[in-house]
């Protein structure tokens, strides 16, 4: 998570920036929504398998940095805008809890992606009253069965497990 931050700085993502993220359903899942989070971006899910309504929701979103797996490594590859120069370290921002966390596609009634934007705040009030109502004990596993750029999918299974601390 933290050398995927320093990545997104170094490639000029400022607090607020949105970053598309297409993955597939694996464990890169946290470490990349913690390492867009850490540097001060939006997280914008996206479809790994339905490349038109993907590129649909990264535009609406704007998303100026497109991250992705680096195909047969264990690292990230990010795409879009680069910075002039590159430092050693970086300065974490420090993020308002009310500000966008994820801006989320959403087909609403017409079938046309729309966008619904999650603040830290709501995620963290949400995953909380999950976890406390799940009740989870050491040992526990949480199967989530829709992909992850899903809206209960992203909320409700991956944050919740992860500040319920068991696996997804």
């Amino acid at each position: 998570a933290c050398q995927l931050g320093k990545t997104l700085i170094h490639q000029g993502l400022k607090t607020g920036d949105r970053v598309a993220l297409r993955l597939s359903g694996t464990a890169c899942w946290p470490a990349a929504v913690a390492g867009i989070w850490k540097a001060g971006g939006v997280v914008v899910p996206l479809d790994p398998v339905a490349p038109d309504a993907a590129n649909r929701v990264m535009a609406l979103a704007d998303a100026r940095l497109l991250v992705t797996a680096w195909p047969g490594r264990r690292a990230f590859r990010v795409t879009g805008s680069h910075a002039a120069h590159r430092r050693a370290s970086v300065p974490w921002p420090v993020v308002d809890p009310e500000a966008p966390a994820a801006l989320l596609g959403t087909s609403g009634t017409s079938g046309e992606p729309r966008l619904v934007t999650l603040t830290h705040a709501n995620l963290l009030y949400s995953c909380g009253a999950r976890a406390s109502l799940a009740e989870h004990r050491p040992g526990d596993l949480v199967l989530s069965w829709l992909p992850l750029h899903h809206a209960y999918a992203f909320n409700a299974d991956l944050l919740k497990s992860l500040i319920s601390r068991v696996p997804v």
